[in-house]
């Protein structure tokens, strides 16, 4: 049984924003000949960022009380553990077109999970 598992979330700024991914002059860190994908601005205004996330958490029960922060990683992280490589045309650092998820959003662990068979026993 693993010890830990690992959650990588990209965030889109909204839902037609995949539609207006456009190529950006800049090289990508795994092609430097390669342009990367950066969210264009469909309506001439300033474009919205990519929020970007990696998670180590470990395989077991998590306080509700633990800050979902204390588990971010950098992605090359989870690429180096797992051998798996995300995201390969998006650009890595923060800056103008990517931000780290837990910037832009609240990033907090979900209510405990309650099963039906805890619930049935409860209510007898």
């Amino acid at each position: 049984v693993p010890t830990h598992f690992f959650k990588v979330i990209l965030a889109l700024p909204s839902r037609s924003a995949q539609s207006t991914l456009t190529l950006s002059p800049s090289p990508t860190k795994t092609d430097p000949t390669n342009q990367a994908l950066v969210p264009a601005s469909s309506w001439g205004g300033p474009e919205k960022p990519i929020a970007l996330g990696a998670f180590v958490l470990p395989n077991q029960v998590i306080d509700e009380g633990i800050d979902l922060k204390s588990f971010e990683v950098p992605m090359e992280v989870v690429e180096r553990f797992s051998g798996l490589q995300f995201f390969q045309r998006l650009p890595r650092s923060s800056g103008k077109h990517v931000k780290p998820l837990c910037s832009t959003a609240k990033c907090q662990l979900p209510p405990p999970f309650q099963s039906k068979d805890k619930k049935i026993k409860e209510i007898k």
